[in-house]
């Protein structure tokens, strides 16, 4: 039983990463573009 909760918690603690993770990889594309556009 506790083991199922586990698995459950890292599983969405994976996707909140994965969702973390995505927003870096927009924001650090937008800055690059407008240190592109800047510059």
């Amino acid at each position: 039983m506790g083991e199922t909760i586990n698995f459950k918690t890292q599983n969405s603690r994976k996707k909140t990463c994965n969702l973390i993770a995505r927003q870096n990889e927009l924001i650090d594309s937008l800055v690059t573009q407008l240190i592109l556009v800047c510059s």
